[in-house]
């Protein structure tokens, strides 16, 4: 019962990040080189654009070790994903497994290394749990992951898709702790504030 109240802890702390990052405007300035703002919530929602207009199909894969083990690819199209000029908020829920990477201090394309904090900008979170809330594993305030984002371009005036990849030392949950590993996203994110 544990780890399935820490699996709704997450989703009501990426819901009130996303709240906060809506009500703050999001603000920050593009830039081609590094940076650093986010902030993720599983935010369900069925705005889809007109059938065949774009794929709003979101995927993450990476390989995990220690607690977990071997390669994983998690995809859905429901576009629970957040972007902002200042903050990512990445949520793909598969059949089996949710995946969470938030980040706040985004400036565009770049290499970002965080920890879990939220003192200031800039900071992220990621979290990993199986789909039954059984399992989960999250960033702490001792480790630490790097975000490398390749690509971002926007696909309209509601979509942009970011490309780009991570790794994590550690992520922990109560008995055990994962690292990540080869890790390449593929989001589909809608666009909450310009």
């Amino acid at each position: 019962m544990r780890t399935h109240r820490s699996y709704w802890r997450i989703w009501i702390a990426m819901l009130g990040l996303m709240l906060l990052l809506t009500a703050c405007g999001g603000s920050g300035t593009t830039s081609s080189t590094t940076g650093a703002n986010s902030t993720g919530t599983p935010h369900a929602t069925s705005t889809t654009p007109s059938p065949g207009s774009i794929n709003t199909t979101s995927t993450v894969s990476f390989t995990a070790s220690g607690g977990l083990t071997g390669a994983y690819t998690i995809s859905d199209n429901t576009t629970g994903s957040n972007y902002s000029k200042s903050a990512l908020a990445f949520v793909v829920h598969g059949q089996s497994w949710l995946f969470t990477l938030e980040y706040t201090g985004y400036k565009g394309p770049g290499t970002y290394t965080f920890k879990f904090t939220q003192s200031r900008p800039p900071w992220g979170k990621v979290a990993l749990a199986s789909s039954d809330g059984t399992k989960s594993w999250e960033l702490t305030f001792s480790t630490s992951c790097q975000l490398t984002i390749t690509s971002d371009t926007s696909l309209n005036s509601q979509y942009h898709e970011v490309k780009g990849s991570f790794s994590c030392s550690s992520l922990a949950s109560q008995s055990s702790s994962i690292m990540l590993t080869n890790g390449q996203l593929d989001i589909v994110a809608l666009v909450v504030s310009q």
